[in-house]
């Protein structure tokens, strides 16, 4: 028996209680989509072409989808810097002659870490805050 001010069924016409599922699948779709980006790296250029078209039409979600463009841009820099290192290296190894060339590993290793790191955070901020937003709609 429904409690007192509280129907069981809508009336027609009316909207089912809850929450609204669309609004909270579609982050979860662009954060899945930036995730699947430590395999292949298109499909977080899709999930930021997504975030850029779906930020304006979606207000509910708007925070949440510059916070996830934003997370895009670092990572880009992120993988700037690990790749102009990455060159640096492969550059010095090749006009270093002799034995001495131990420095130039080094610096091959830390543009790898930076790069790998910067993706490695990039997938878990994005799966955590689209997993947040499907859970719990509320939280943004």
């Amino acid at each position: 028996m429904p409690r007192a001010g509280r129907r069981s069924n809508p009336e027609p016409g009316e909207k089912a209680p809850g929450p609204d599922r669309l609004r909270c699948i579609k982050p979860a779709f662009t954060g899945a989509l930036c995730a699947a980006g430590t395999v292949t790296v298109v499909s977080i250029f899709l999930g930021v072409l997504l975030a850029y078209a779906w930020r304006r039409k979606d207000p509910a979600n708007q925070r949440h989808y510059s916070r996830q463009i934003r997370y895009f841009w670092r990572l880009t820099a992120a993988w700037g810097v690990g790749f102009a290192l990455l060159v640096l290296a492969i550059y010095l190894k090749s006009i270093a002659a002799g034995p001495e060339t131990g420095h130039v590993m080094v610096i091959f290793g830390i543009g790898l870490l930076i790069a790998g790191l910067g993706q490695i955070w990039f997938t878990a901020i994005t799966l955590f805050q689209s997993l947040r937003l499907t859970w719990w709609p509320g939280s943004a």
